[in-house]
């Protein structure tokens, strides 16, 4: 409550995750609210990771040849050293992967990089198929295959340079195809024809 009041971020119902997706800003508080579910379990993972044993001491840190291979190496140690545990597993899957594809994921559309893009994609073929969501898995497969084997490469090319929409035309304000067709062209018709629907208009 303390954080939501000063930070001024509105609470994030199960339903902005649903039907209600497109409606009063839902998606840019999603992914707000995903960044800081992804950045709150990696804060906690380094604090963990520095109460461990497996954390350089003061001399180690001082002496090394490169403090950031040392850090790597000894986190990957502590890491490791909980793989029996089911819990620790799923947890660090979210600090190692889901958190950083998703943020490589957004800043792919923000910034306009159909590369990144096309590696997020990769990535999510076996999440989809651990969640049994068919359809996402064959359009991913469907894309996967078109601009790695079938599609030429001007056409890649050119798709990895238009896969967003940028109203501003400033950097890092891009818009996802489906988000700008769903927030600048149907959400606003929707509105007029309600607006002009309803029962006393038709009376």
């Amino acid at each position: 409550m303390i954080i939501t009041y000063f930070s001024g971020r509105k609470k994030v119902f199960p339903k902005a995750y649903g039907k209600d997706k497109l409606k009063d800003g839902n998606i840019s508080r999603c992914r707000e609210a995903n960044r800081d579910v992804g950045m709150g379990y990696s804060i906690a993972a380094m604090l963990a990771f520095q109460k461990s044993e497996y954390f350089p001491s003061h001399d180690e840190l001082t002496t090394a040849p490169s403090k950031e291979d040392l850090l790597l190496q000894q986190f990957q140690k502590w890491k490791d050293s909980g793989k029996n545990d089911t819990a620790f597993v799923y947890r660090m899957e979210l600090v190692t992967f889901f958190a950083p594809l998703m943020d490589l994921y957004y800043k792919s559309i923000k910034n306009t990089q159909g590369l990144a893009r096309e590696a997020v994609w990769m990535a999510l073929l076996p999440v989809f198929l651990a969640m049994k969501k068919k359809n996402y898995f064959c359009e991913g497969l469907c894309f996967v295959v078109n601009f790695s084997c079938a599609w030429p490469l001007a056409l890649r090319r050119m798709l990895q340079q238009n896969c967003s929409v940028n109203l501003q035309g400033k950097a890092g304000c891009a818009l996802a195809l489906d988000e700008w067709v769903e927030s600048v062209l149907v959400k606003p018709l929707k509105m007029y024809v309600s607006a002009r629907t309803t029962l006393k208009v038709l009376q």
